[in-house]
């Protein structure tokens, strides 16, 4: 949970505040919930989370060098 916590922090650009951004925040949940399952971990960890934040930021970053050209 303190993963998922983080990146809102960092979502949101200050340490003190959280983004309200709560789709991309649900969207990394549910996609950790995906990396666990896919492992066939009983519980979704830190690890997960991760996984789904570098996979977001991948996807993200595709389509921006995608449009580029």
């Amino acid at each position: 949970m303190s993963q998922v916590i983080e990146f809102g922090v960092r979502l949101a650009g200050r340490k003190a505040k959280l983004t309200t951004r709560f789709n991309v925040i649900a969207d990394i949940a549910r996609e950790a919930n995906y990396w666990a399952t896919k492992a066939g971990a009983p519980t979704v960890t830190s690890d997960h989370v991760e996984k789904a934040i570098a996979e977001r930021i991948y996807r993200v970053q595709l389509i921006e060098t995608n449009s580029r050209t």
